[in-house]
């Protein structure tokens, strides 16, 4: 189960890192803010957090700015953001040493790789202009895999 929180935790945080284009080559407004739904959001049986708030200043074919608040499953509150071009390349995660992540805008889907080796591979729609799903698949140095949907609802 350790392990399983470990790539829970992982897998939203690297949501945050890469949550902008809305569909294939769209973008999050900038300046908007985004809050976990946890009631429509699916977990894959790992722990479920207390809260997300996402926030996102820039979101172009070219670029992305995000920042994010998490409050974990033990109540540990964890500051993140990313910034880089949105051509896939890999760019570090500030506020999880060692944690890289890239985006590609083109194709809305992302792929980070946590300090402890777990890899996140996610596809991001948007069924309506104030919610956005992420199907992730997550798995770790071991082999294991978790599929979560994580629902955000816009809030600004």
């Amino acid at each position: 189960m350790k392990q399983i929180t470990k790539i829970f935790f992982a897998s939203l945080l690297t949501c945050v890192a890469v949550f902008p284009a809305l569909a294939a080559n769209t973008h999050t407004p900038a300046h908007s803010s985004w809050k976990l739904n946890l009631k429509e959001s699916d977990f894959g049986g790992g722990p479920v957090l207390k809260s997300e708030v996402e926030t996102y200043s820039v979101d172009t074919d070219k670029w992305l700015t995000w920042s994010d608040v998490t409050v974990d499953d033990k109540g540990q509150r964890i500051k993140s953001s990313w910034s880089g071009p949105a051509d896939g390349t890999m760019h570090p995660v500030k506020g999880i040493p060692g944690a890289m992540a890239g985006w590609n805008s083109a194709t809305d889907t992302d792929h980070a790789v946590m300090p402890d080796g777990t890899v996140f591979d996610e596809t991001m729609t948007m069924p309506d202009p104030n919610k956005i799903v992420f199907k992730v698949t997550v798995t770790d140095k071991a082999g294991n895999t978790v599929h979560q949907t994580l629902v955000y609802d816009r809030t600004k």
